[in-house]
């Protein structure tokens, strides 16, 4: 049972947070449209849009984003079974994708990534978008705690909390930026 509702709240989560139901009313946002505001949620859903659009740059930034972010918000929610969700809309992210263009976006990506100016370039737009604004309640609720009606303590959050320091660990660890 208890499988069955964290499926589902998982489902939720990816298919909730676009604002509308139909992906071809979503478009790739440009570059300069991302910002600390979005949640992983939001980004991996839009990762297939700009994927299938074969705006791999675009698709890679936020995959990088994405990632740097997801990070982030393992290291400030505390029920560690929460942490999952990442990985969960990942795959969702790119098992939407179409095969030939996900492999070109792999492909895009695998060359920004060997390509130390290209990847300099990534890490620096990553980095001037900045840490995360956002609440991460989208975490915190697919958690078992949450799932199970376990009570919260606080607000979900690890206390006390080193902002800067899981930035700095979030973009290193998971980019491998400088």
């Amino acid at each position: 049972m208890n499988t069955l509702k964290l499926t589902s709240l998982s489902l939720a989560l990816f298919f909730c947070c676009s604002g509308t139901s139909k992906a071809e009313e979503i478009s790739c946002p440009a570059p300069e449209q991302l910002s600390n505001k979005m949640t992983p949620v939001e980004l991996y859903g839009i990762l297939p849009v700009c994927i299938n659009k074969a705006d791999y740059k675009t698709a890679v930034l936020i995959f990088g984003l994405a990632g740097v972010y997801g990070k982030y918000d393992t290291m400030r929610v505390a029920d560690i079974t929460s942490h999952q969700a990442i990985g969960f809309l990942k795959r969702m992210a790119l098992d939407s994708s179409q095969a030939t263009q996900k492999a070109a976006f792999q492909k895009e990506a695998g060359e920004t990534f060997d390509n130390k100016e290209r990847h300099a370039a990534l890490c620096e737009s990553i980095i001037k978008t900045g840490v995360p604004t956002y609440f991460p309640s989208y975490m915190i609720q697919h958690g078992l705690n949450a799932v199970n009606g376990t009570e919260i303590s606080g607000n979900g959050l690890v206390s006390p909390f080193d902002s800067k320091a899981a930035w700095e660990q979030s973009v290193t660890g998971y980019m491998h930026c400088d």
